[in-house]
Order: C-alpha cells, then sequence, then structure tokens
C-alpha cells in the first residue's frame, strides 16, 4: 500500500500493476523477464522491483519506467535501502551490489561461496550479510527454528521437537562490511546452518543455527 492509498501489486507473471484505493485498475509495470521477487519503495515514493530475472528496476510513482540495475548473474533474493538512500542488492549469484539512489552502480561486495541469504544493516552503517555453504540434506529432531529479543533484552528462543527432512547445509559464514561495501570481517564458529540473526540495541549481533547452538 503506497502513502497515497494506492495499491501496488507483483506476480509470477512478470509485472506489476497500480491500482486506486477501490481497486480500480491504473497501470501496468512491464520489464522484468522472469517472476517478480519483490518491491521496495524509495523515500520519495519511486518503486523499486527485483526480479529472478537478476535485475531490478525503478520505476518513478505513477510507475513509469525509468532504470534497469544490470549486473547480477544469479536471482535477486533481496534489497536493502541505506540510510543515505544507496541501494544494496543481494543474489543467487553469492554477491552483493551497492548501487547508487538512481540505479549506477558503485561496488561489488564478494567473498561468499553460495547463495546470500540474508542482510541486516547495523547502526553504525556496516553491513552484515551470510550466506549458505555446503549443501546437504539431514534430518534433525533439534533444531532452533526462531530468536525473539523481548524488551527486557531476554533472549527467547523456540525449537521443533518433531523429527523432519530438512534441506541443510554444512556450515553457513556471516560477513562484515563497512557501509562502502569493504571487507571487514568473516564470523565463524558455527557448525550448521545459520537461521537468522538479529542485532541487539546496543549493536552485539546474535545469530542463531541448527547446530543447535546462539553466539
Amino acid at each position: 500500500i503506497l502513502d497515497d492509498g494506492r495499491i501496488l501489486s507483483y506476480s509470477d507473471d512478470k509485472t506489476l500493476r497500480l491500482w486506486d484505493e477501490d481497486g480500480k485498475f491504473l497501470e501496468l509495470l512491464e520489464g522484468h523477464s522472469d517472476s517478480i521477487s519483490g518491491v521496495k519503495i524509495l523515500d520519495d515514493g519511486r518503486i523499486l522491483s527485483y526480479s529472478y530475472d537478476s535485475t531490478l528496476r525503478l520505476w518513478d510513482k505513477n510507475g513509469k519506467f525509468l532504470e534497469e540495475l544490470k549486473g547480477h548473474s544469479g536471482s535477486i533474493s533481496g534489497v536493502k535501502i541505506l540510510k543515505d538512500g544507496r541501494i544494496l542488492s543481494y543474489s543467487g549469484d553469492n554477491t552483493l551490489r551497492l548501487w547508487d539512489n538512481n540505479g549506477k552502480f558503485l561496488e561489488l561486495l564478494e567473498g561468499h561461496s553460495d547463495s546470500i541469504n540474508g542482510v541486516e544493516i547495523l547502526d553504525d552503517g556496516r553491513i552484515l550479510s551470510y550466506s549458505i555453504e555446503n549443501i546437504f540434506e539431514y534430518s534433525d529432531d533439534d533444531m532452533i527454528n526462531e530468536v525473539e529479543i523481548l524488551d527486557n533484552e531476554i533472549i527467547l528462543s523456540s525449537s521443533s521437537d518433531k523429527t523432519f527432512e530438512y534441506p541443510d547445509y554444512d556450515f553457513l559464514n556471516l560477513n562484515l562490511w563497512d557501509n562502502n561495501g569493504k571487507f571487514l570481517e568473516e564470523l565463524k564458529g558455527h557448525s550448521g546452518s545459520i537461521s537468522g540473526v538479529k542485532i541487539l540495541d546496543d549493536g552485539r549481533i546474535l545469530s542463531y543455527s541448527d547446530d543447535k547452538t546462539l553466539r
């Protein structure tokens, strides 16, 4: 839902559509060559779409095409908008890319050896990415699958008690980058796939994994 009440939908049919607040069709946004993965609305109202076709597209607030962001060689897994308006995309091609707010390519962040499956932006602007490594399958009956930070900063985790086939990974690494995309540090220690990451109020990083540990 856009700030003015209009509705933006996106689909596996490779298109986005704008509708008024009563559901009347307004505009068809065409151009992607594969399913749309997701959409971000920029602060100025422009629309950023990203797709399994390995590209991102910028549109004005009325759906007029502005710019195609090309460079990734795998499907776009997600996008983060940095505080200064720059765009950070991450992909199944094992890389992250920084773009200015008009879609000009700035920096390639390389270092992961498999698909990026998550990114967090720290309060100081540093970038934390995490990536799957060395895929295999096994059954696990005690996997941590959820973490919440409560108001009193108590860490609450929950775990599955059912055995099931789960696509898992030998390990998963986290990488830290500065806010310009310079690699800073790899965070090692988990022996299983990392399910997710939380940033605590004091800036510390909490990761949780199917190796049954939190760090």
